[in-house]
Parts: structure tokens; sequence; C-alpha cells
């Protein structure tokens, strides 16, 4: 066969068939990345690509197969990663409401692209933005996914802004909008809509989870993905919520990550390449910046109450070392590394999880008594934890420390009650998981927050905090972090801390202006 260029699923492919010169000529490529199983060369059909063709226009018309999808490729000037409306559509308004700056950006941008990213930092207003979609494009039926906690206030906000829209969380049901949570998407994949709405979207950032995958597959004429932490590690999982947008962006994961990331032995990227290339196409796809640019925030202390391992020592240092854990009838390994962190963890929060996931206490707990200290001082305070055996730990302290609570984590059937009586004051702490309680809850008049342990997760952390340090806040916002001393936890707070510098320059990205 002849040497042939051709499209697959987003990917400029170069097969130079048997032809060892042209194979040479490729290889010197610094562009070009090689397909990992075969002796073609590829890259993304973006517009780094688009230049790189017409630049060697001649040369590939003179020795290859121009396919006409790669013909019709080249005509463009220039790619679009989303598409653009024929006509603007007139940005709306609520009774009471007057956009801030940010929010205006975003709205203009939603009114000129039928697909785009809404980056904006926790506590800006993103879910007044969402409404004001709903209400300019008019008819529906429309989809907002969200957190299942966050499914009450959508509700409650729709019927305040969208009176005449009805709702419902039923797929058999005829409605305006559909409110369901990520965990549910599946069951709504079978309906068109003329708009789906993301709320939180980095709850879709792994490309190969079910999660994604239902919401690739939902017909929808518009589509817009709202998250003030888009990305965790690497921008993998950025590209995983623009797939949504645009499958051709993330079509084909072992040739995305081989071209753009460096991987270790467990296929996760480490490290990117063809960075620039990356930077450009979220930049046309994305709006958006930090809380701190965008509105006054009241000011925020930190204070780390440091615990000490005492009678713990031995069993966290043999355990270090041996990686073995026995009881009289039970056994915990940290046969590999992650585990082992995990363990460790776990043995400062005064617990340790069994092989059979049955959780044992430990005959000392070092953070017992500061936690018991703490909450006697503060008026009131959101605490949060890991794990579930945790909050069973901190309901045993705040008992003893005869002060009110609320528990909730992600198997609570109705999460609404229990955190509207801490939020209206009935009780004076609410202990909640981070997984669950990290996102899409607002306590703007409560101003302190305990961690009684730490997420690997930045996401989650820098969400967390958000919870209260918002509009509305006036006071100081205090955190405080219970951290065993000479342990693991040391380094991940040390971690979760450092990448805010990096999440910094992420937002330089996503921080667009108008192009007029």
């Amino acid at each position: 066969m002849q040497p042939r260029i051709y499209m697959y699923k987003g990917f400029v492919m170069i097969d130079p068939q048997e032809n060892v010169l042209l194979y040479n000529k490729l290889k010197e490529s610094t562009f070009l990345s090689r397909h990992p199983k075969g002796r073609q060369f590829y890259c993304l059909a973006d517009n780094a690509a688009l230049k790189f063709l017409k630049a060697f226009e001649k040369f590939f018309t003179k020795y290859f197969l121009i396919e006409d999808e790669i013909k019709t490729f080249m005509s463009q000037s220039e790619v679009q990663y989303v598409s653009k409306r024929s006509r603007r559509l007139k940005i709306p308004t609520f009774e009471g409401i007057t956009w801030k700056k940010h929010q205006l950006t975003a709205l203009e941008y939603i009114a000129k692209y039928k697909q785009y990213c809404i980056f904006l930092g926790p506590g800006t207003g993103k879910t007044l933005i969402a409404l004001a979609t709903i209400k300019m494009l008019g008819t529906g039926p429309f989809l907002i996914v969200t957190p299942k906690k966050a499914i009450p206030q959508y509700s409650t906000e729709v019927e305040k802004y969208l009176p005449s829209y009805t709702i419902t969380m039923d797929p058999t049901k005829k409605a305006d909008i559909y409110i369901i949570n990520y965990e549910s998407v599946a069951k709504f994949t079978k309906l068109k809509y003329t708009c789906m709405i993301l709320d939180e979207s980095h709850r879709a950032k792994n490309v190969s989870s079910d999660i994604n995958k239902a919401l690739c597959s939902i017909q929808s004429e518009h589509t817009y993905l709202f998250t003030g932490t888009p990305q965790d590690k690497q921008r993998d999982e950025v590209f995983a919520q623009l797939k949504i947008l645009n499958e051709n962006l993330l079509a084909v994961k072992y040739l995305f990550y081989n071209r753009y990331f460096v991987l270790d032995d467990y296929y996760r990227p480490i490290a990117e390449k063809h960075s620039d290339e990356l930077k450009e196409i979220i930049s046309q796809c994305s709006y958006g910046d930090k809380t701190e640019n965008l509105i006054e925030l009241p000011n925020e202390e930190e204070w780390v109450i440091v615990c000490e391992k005492d009678k713990l020592a031995d069993i966290y240092k043999n355990f270090k070392k041996d990686k073995v854990l026995k009881g009289k009838d039970w056994l915990a390994l940290g046969d590999s590394g992650a585990k082992h962190r995990t363990k460790l963890t776990q043995l400062c929060s005064g617990f340790i999880y069994d092989e059979d996931n049955i959780p044992h206490r430990t005959p000392y707990n070092p953070k017992a008594q500061p936690l018991e200290n703490l909450v006697k001082k503060l008026d009131a305070a959101i605490i949060y934890t890991v794990y579930k055996e945790e909050q069973q730990i901190v309901a045993e302290i705040l008992k003893k420390a005869k002060r009110s609570y609320v528990c909730v984590d992600g198997s609570t059937k109705d999460a609404a009650e229990p955190l509207e009586k801490f939020k209206r004051g009935h009780v004076d702490f609410l202990i909640i998981q981070i997984v669950s309680g990290n996102a899409a809850l607002d306590f703007p008049n409560i101003s302190n927050i305990i961690y009684y342990s730490l997420h690997d997760s930045y996401i989650y952390y820098e969400q967390s905090k958000y919870r209260i340090r918002r509009i509305g806040q006036t006071n100081t916002c205090s955190y405080y972090y219970l951290i065993v001393k000479g342990t693991v936890e040391v380094y991940r707070l040390h971690s979760l801390k450092n990448k805010k510098s990096f999440n910094n320059k992420e937002f330089e990205i996503y921080r667009r202006r108008s192009e007029e």
C-alpha cells in the first residue's frame, strides 16, 4: 500500500508503510509521536497539527496519499474545539441580582459557545450562572448533574429564580429540569436534552470511570461544565472533562497518554510532554480564575494542633518497619506503598482496618485529648474526617465533651435534615466525611473547620475550605489541623499546602478575556 495520512478518532495518523526512508524522515520530527503499537506516527488533530501539516504540505503531498478527511481538516484556518453559535444569545437578568464582572464574562462565553467550561473558584456564584444559562436557552428539557447533597439547594434555587420550570429526579417522568447526582447519571442517558449542566464537573475527571462514560453518551445540544477545582494532579483530568464537550479531545486514551505524558508503572501520568498544545486547547474551551482574584474574602487563620504519639509510638514504628499488625484474631497488612501509607494514617487517628475491612481501635489515640480540648473552646465547627470509623471516634469525643452534633457520610439517606439542623444552629458540630462533604455545601455562618484527618486529594482539601470562606462570611475563618508529630500526616499536610502554587499557575490558562 502507498504511504498515507488519515484521520482516526481525532488523531492525525501518518503511515509510511514499508518505506524505510520515509520512516526515518518522520522519526526525526520533534513534533510527531511514534505509535506505541506500530511503525506509524501521529498527533492530535488540533491547531498545532494544522500548522505542522500546512508547513510541510509539499512534502506530504509528494510522498503520501492524503485522505479526504485530512484534506478537509487542512482547509480550516483554525480548529474550533467547541461549537460557536451563529448568533449570540441575550444574557438574562434575575430580579435583585446584579451580575459581578466574572459572572458576566462567564455568561458571555456561554452566550457565544454551545459547549464550554466555567472553571471559577468555589463560592463565586456558579449556581446562578447555571440557572441563567437555562433561562437564556429557554425551552428544555435540561439536565443538571450535581453532587447528591447539593440537589436540595439546586431545587430551592430553581424554584426561586425559575418558578415556571418543573423539576424531577425521576427519569420516567416528564419535566423541564432533571436534577440528579453523578452516581445516578446512567439512568438518564436515554433522553435527549437541550442542555446538560455539570456542577462540580471534576467528579468526571477519570476518563475510564463509568460516570465519565455515561456523561459522554448523553445527547445534548449544549453542554456546560462548572467547577472551581478542575484538576487534582495532571492535566489528563481536565481533558477527561473536555471529552464530554468534544469526544475527539480524548477519544483514544492510550494514544493521548502516550503523546502527552510520561507514565509510571501503573500507567498513570507523572509528567507532561507537548504542554503548549494542552494549554492552547484548554484556553479555547474554558474561562476561570481563583476565588481570591474575583471576590473579597474574609481573612483566614490556620492552626496546626501537634499531637504526640506517646503510647502509640511503638505500634506505629513497628508497623512502619514490618508492614504488619497482628491482633487476637485479625491481621492488618501494608503490602503495597499506598496501602501502607493508608494504614499508617489510620493508626494516627486511633484505629486500623484489618484485611476484612473491619476497624480495630488502638490502645491509645493521640488525637483524642487535643480534639476534646479544642471543641470545648469553639462555639461551632465542621469536623472533616476521611474514614467512617473516625466519625464514630469523633462522635464519642464530642459526647464526652458534652457538645451537640450531627453526623453525615456518603451513606446518609436524607442528609438535608441534619445539615439544615447544623446550619440553623440547633447543634454545635457537623461531623462529615470530606469525600462527600467537600463541595456544594454553604455554611457562611460557621467560621471554624477542624480536620481530624486529611485526604491526599488537593481537590477535596481546596473545596472543603470554601464551605465557610465565601460570600456572606463576616468573620475570620479558622482552620485547625490535628497532626500527629513524626508521621505521614506531616508530609501530607506539607504536600497539600505546596500544591497551591501549582494550582495558581493552572488558573493562568483558564483566565480568558473577551476577544472583541
